[in-house]
């Protein structure tokens, strides 16, 4: 016979050495923590900007724009060929400086706010970085 959800989930809790109404021990976080390691996403490296502008050149309309070019300059338009690349280095100049202000203000806004968790600990409510939560934390908001 399957068990039901909850009992499973309890039965989890128990296999890590928790308990739903004491939570994890002091030690015990502190031991997770130590073994997994924060609960937070890697720092992701920044792109540099000629990075950013060498993936929007390799975009495909931006290529097939390209391709129009060479060919309206091997038909000796060149009026048209000297539109569509200016056009071009248009485009991958303001998107490339779009996508480089916003990761500058993605990486801002991170540094502004600290997650927190409430996590039990010991039996007692414990607000903590969620950075820090160790694995099978009980959340405690919605309690």
């Amino acid at each position: 016979m399957d068990k039901t959800p909850s009992a499973r989930i309890t039965e989890l809790i128990s296999e890590q050495g928790s308990s739903v109404s004491r939570g994890l021990s002091g030690a015990d976080a502190a031991e997770k923590l130590r073994r997994y390691g924060p609960n937070a996403f890697a720092k992701k490296k920044r792109r540099p900007l000629l990075g950013i502008m060498a993936a929007q050149a390799s975009n495909s309309l931006i290529l097939l724009l390209v391709f129009a070019a060479a060919i309206s300059l091997i038909l000796r338009h060149y009026i048209e060929g000297a539109a569509i690349l200016a056009s071009v280095l248009i485009s991958v100049l303001f998107s490339s400086f779009l996508e480089y202000k916003a990761d500058d203000a993605m990486e801002q806004l991170s540094k502004y706010r600290e997650r927190k968790a409430v996590a039990l600990r010991d039996g007692k409510k414990t607000t903590i970085s969620s950075s820090r939560k160790a694995l099978l934390s009980r959340n405690c908001q919605g309690s």
